[in-house]
């Protein structure tokens, strides 16, 4: 609701104005509802009571400091289904898996860690073969198996972290293809619209 407090005289309040708050003396107030200054009638509505009050121009005038809170209800348009109905500068499902990129990214770098740490298995095994076995070098065998050791717990982290991207993901970009669908639906002209509603729910629902 917005408000707006202007001085106006009784005669002077048109009828598209209503309902309006009227400021009167000794700090009171009162909800106009109704008012016809040819019938010298008008109906108000008392904080106090509750009830409607039918007063003469004249009684209401007595009271009646001059000033009124002009009442409307304030428009609020929802700003995403805004932006999904008049957002033209590109596909919207293009723009869905954009705005998910550095997600998608962050997986794939994940991704290529783990394929790189694959490796570390056999370079370890070729090397205690190769260097540790022949002669019999116990000490770089606990070298190469911590080294091994931190490159599966890294590979470890690194699987989880790329499951957990991959879902987070493919979660948001559920949550926003879905709102955009709606919003879509919502927004297709009257003549395009099938003349089914259970049709249509049905549809929506599909997708």
């Amino acid at each position: 609701m917005a408000a707006k407090l202007t001085r106006k005289g009784l005669d002077q309040i048109s009828p598209i104005l209503l309902p309006c708050i009227l400021l009167l003396k000794d700090k009171n107030a009162c909800l106009l509802r109704e008012i016809d200054i040819d019938k010298d009638r008008a109906v108000i509505q008392l904080p106090e009571t509750g009830g409607e009050e039918v007063l003469s121009i004249e009684a209401l005038e007595a009271m009646y400091v001059g000033y009124l809170f002009l009442v409307k209800q304030q428009y609020r348009g929802d700003m995403g289904l805004d932006v999904h109905l008049h957002d033209s500068r590109t596909h919207w499902l293009i723009q869905t898996l954009k705005d998910s990129a550095p997600i998608y990214r962050d997986a794939l770098i994940a991704s290529v860690l783990v394929n790189l740490f694959a490796l570390v298995s056999p370079l370890f095994i070729m090397n205690v073969y190769d260097k540790v076995v022949p002669n019999l070098a116990f000490e770089s065998l606990w070298v190469l198996a911590i080294g091994a050791g931190i490159a599966y717990i890294f590979d470890l982290i690194m699987r989880q972290l790329r499951a957990y991207l991959i879902d987070v993901a493919g979660k948001k970009v559920d949550i926003i293809v879905s709102s955009r669908l709606f919003a879509k639906a919502i927004g297709i002209p009257l003549e395009k619209r099938s003349p089914s509603i259970g049709g249509m729910a049905r549809q929506l629902g599909e997708f």
